[in-house]
């Protein structure tokens, strides 16, 4: 029962509460839209100079061409992982969140 209760009042504080959960969860994910943004692009420069580099060292006659073969896909290997690792490291983050805020 609410005793001498003003509507205003509370729709103020719940709008407040609101706003600053909105705010923290949009900087949230500003913060991972970078993180994401700046592992992509890591990513693709890694396989885009290892490919390029592959090819350049392949055509002087430095390395076969079962190395370049090779190169690439372990490449690619290392950016799966990176993204796996990306996944599990903010899922860690998340709990280590959760459990500080209960």
């Amino acid at each position: 029962m609410k005793l001498f209760a003003r509507a205003h009042e509370e729709d103020a504080y719940v709008r407040e509460a609101l706003e600053q959960h909105t705010g923290r969860f949009h900087r949230s994910l500003r913060l991972n839209t970078g993180f994401g943004f700046c592992l992509t692009t890591l990513n693709a420069m890694l396989v885009t100079s290892t490919a390029g580099l592959a090819m350049l060292l392949w055509s002087n006659g430095s390395v076969e061409v079962g190395t370049v073969a090779m190169a690439i896909p372990l490449t690619w290997q290392i950016v799966n992982a990176a993204g796996w690792v990306a996944y599990q490291i903010t899922s860690i983050f998340e709990n280590v969140v959760w459990c500080r805020k209960a």
